[in-house]
């Protein structure tokens, strides 16, 4: 299923178009051009993970498989996207459970066409979050192996747009997965999420990103409960 909802009236409505897995999938990304919006990876009851790409026409709210797939058959994965492209990164990938991706899929918004830039994560990673400035995609902590007690990483990655190199420039002052990104024109904000140390739980906390310095803070206000596996969106205010 998809739900719509109504930015004038705030009704919520369920499209007739579904996305293409009939048994249904969760665990995947999305994204969107000004035209499109892109729902990428994901598993299916089997449960198997899948390489699935559907597309979203906002005008007429028809769903269609372009013939590109994601370069691996994820879940777990994040989407960031340019003005031109989308990004899928990371994700856990078919085979041992365990197993995460190091791989970022660029998605033409012009052609539809699925490339693999060279630069890509240094470590596979799932459960992340992602955001992005004019310039930059950013993707957040994560799950990384072995497959054994996996690590639970505080780097944050910089997907440069122009260039499609993948850089650290910074990282977050504690540990998370399963959390959330969002962003104004001048700051990024990662919400909620789980945190290994001292204990395993979820955080209220909200770390803030600066775009033009890439110095992260941490604001006073936190989310209203401690959570993970949340989502977020944001206006310009």
């Amino acid at each position: 299923t998809i739900d719509r909802l109504d930015f004038s009236n705030e009704t919520t409505t369920t499209p007739s178009p579904k996305l293409s897995s009939p048994a249904g999938r969760n665990n995947l990304a999305a994204t969107s051009s000004s035209s499109y919006g892109y729902f990428g990876g994901g598993s299916i009851p089997t449960p198997a993970r899948i390489s699935i790409i559907d597309r979203l026409e906002f005008s007429t709210e028809t769903v269609t498989t372009p013939t590109t797939n994601l370069s691996q058959s994820r879940r777990s994965l994040s989407a960031v996207s340019s003005s031109y492209y989308a990004y899928f990164g990371g994700g856990y990938v078919s085979g041992p459970p365990t197993l995460r991706s190091t791989t970022i899929d660029r998605f033409d918004f012009s052609t539809e066409v699925r490339s693999v830039p060279t630069s890509q994560f240094a470590s596979g990673r799932d459960s992340m979050s992602a955001t992005s400035s004019i310039f930059y995609g950013y993707f957040g902590g994560g799950v990384t192996p072995p497959a054994v007690s996996p690590t639970v990483i505080a780097a944050l990655n910089r997907l440069d747009f122009s260039t499609d190199v993948v850089s650290n420039p910074t990282t977050f002052p504690a540990a998370k997965y399963n959390w959330a990104a969002t962003s104004s024109s001048s700051y990024g904000y990662f919400g909620g999420g789980i945190q290994p140390t001292p204990t395993v739980a979820s955080v209220s906390s909200i770390d803030r990103l600066d775009f033009s310095t890439e110095v992260i803070s941490t604001p006073p206000s936190v989310l209203s409960e401690a959570k993970n596996s949340l989502s977020a969106v944001s206006n310009s205010n």
